[in-house]
């Protein structure tokens, strides 16, 4: 993700993926895949780091359903309405409903 697509009540983490995806995947709520992409990668790097099954513990929040299907087997997850970050929005708000 980006650092100015993070609400400011939120807590930015950067981490490299491969390096230390274990120890912050323990207390991510959620991760937002703007892209197929941006999915198809997340899922790719945590095979490649033997953290497949939790990195798809956290719910999945997808830009559609192309790249919601590229996170087949997550615990949870959450399409966007509408293809935009308006529609990310709008599904991170539907959790709480």
């Amino acid at each position: 993700g980006h650092r100015d697509a993070v609400p400011t009540d939120a807590e930015f983490v950067q981490v490299s993926i491969l390096d230390e995806l274990d120890q912050h995947l323990q207390g991510i709520d959620a991760v937002m895949h703007f892209s197929t992409r941006s999915a198809e990668l997340y899922r790719a790097l945590a095979i490649a780091a033997g953290l497949e099954a939790q990195a798809l513990k956290p719910i999945q929040l997808a830009i559609s359903a192309r790249a919601g299907a590229a996170l087949q087997g997550a615990e949870r997850m959450a399409l966007a309405p509408t293809p935009d970050f308006e529609g990310l929005l709008d599904a991170v708000k539907g959790l709480s409903a």
